[in-house]
């Protein structure tokens, strides 16, 4: 069941303009070309490259670097799902939103509700909402992000994501500590 989930909610990501569910046109790579790691066990991970090519417009030079991580878990009934997104080029940066917006920014899939503070986990901000999958199925998930440094009058990159498990919060807690993810 996680792992239907797990596909409903792997969505968008807005900002970049890149769709997360295109993945089929979408390179597969390994995690080790990226700047993210998930080292729990038990999971199949998986990472691809959603980066879009550099376009030059009046001589300013823009692209995205963008990778995806998936930990899916049958044992645990536990996915996790995140976004390393850093623009590329003068002047270019990301808008700077809560986190449920980057939330229902880059995600869809189901529906995201009942948002409440969460327990900061390492460099993560954490906010803990129910989620609930077109199929009707009904998780207990955290959303998590962490920005990067201030560019221009936003930011620099954006490591946003999220984890939801059928067997309660703690696991979406236990699975984001093995998530190693860039800090700045």
């Amino acid at each position: 069941m996680t792992m239907a989930i797990a596909a409903g909610i792997l969505g968008t990501i807005g900002t970049a303009g890149l769709r997360a569910d295109d993945d089929e046109e979408k390179q597969k790579i390994d995690c080790s070309d990226t700047d993210l790691g998930f080292s729990a066990t038990g999971y199949d991970v998986t990472c691809t490259d959603l980066s879009k090519g550099t376009i030059n417009v009046d001589e300013v030079l823009a692209g995205v670097r963008a990778h995806k991580l998936v930990a899916e878990s049958h044992a645990e009934a536990t996915f996790l799902v995140v976004i390393d997104n850093r623009p590329l080029g003068n002047r270019i940066y990301l808008g700077r939103h809560s986190l449920e917006d980057d939330v229902q920014n880059y995600f869809s899939g189901g529906a995201f509700s009942d948002w409440a503070p969460g327990t900061s986990v390492g460099q993560f901000e954490v906010e803990n909402f129910t989620g609930e999958m077109k199929d009707g199925a009904v998780l207990e998930c955290i959303a998590f992000r962490h920005q990067g440094a201030r560019r221009y009058e936003g930011l620099a990159r954006l490591v946003v994501g999220l984890a939801c498990s059928a067997r309660g919060r703690e696991h979406d807690y236990d699975a984001l500590k093995h998530l190693d993810a860039p800090s700045g």
